[in-house]
């Protein structure tokens, strides 16, 4: 495991040229730059109408493709304010996560597919009651597994 790299659109809000006197060829160039970081940010994070639900994500979807293959930045994903948060909130637990598909990856996913044996129901002669049981192999993680009973 390691650490996850992320692109928080957030912080591009307060992108600024700095250091460029305003008649210096190259602050035209940066400003330009800086403005459309900006407005891109602020269209990746602007809620989506029903009706052009397909269009409006083409956009989110094209950036994201592109910043997963740039290598430059080797980045696992981006982190943006959810559009449902009120602008004022500055609760940075409302935030949306975009896995990139090379970053999301889980560990041990394949133990999910190993073979068990379920029964929800134990059977005596005339009676069924609810008692679930799950057999593994001894191999199995077991722990993975909470079995809920009614069995008292």
């Amino acid at each position: 495991m390691r650490t996850v790299r992320l692109l928080d659109l957030s912080s591009l809000k307060g992108l600024a040229v700095n250091g460029f006197s305003r008649f210096d060829p190259e602050y035209l160039l940066r400003y330009e730059r800086s403005s459309f970081i900006q407005n891109l940010s602020r269209k990746l994070v602007m809620p989506v109408v029903p009706e052009l639900e397909e269009t409006n994500y083409l956009l989110t979807q094209a950036i994201a493709d592109y910043l997963s293959t740039f290598e430059h930045c080797e980045l696992d994903g981006i982190l943006f304010a959810s559009a449902q948060k009120p602008k004022e909130s500055t609760d940075p637990s409302v935030m949306n996560i975009i896995l990139f598909h090379k970053s999301s990856g889980v560990l041990n996913a394949d133990r999910r597919f190993r073979e068990a044996e379920v029964n929800m129901y134990q059977h005596d002669e005339d009676i069924s009651y609810f008692d679930p049981e799950i057999r593994t192999t001894p191999d199995d993680f077991r722990r993975e597994f909470k079995v809920l009973s009614r069995k008292k």
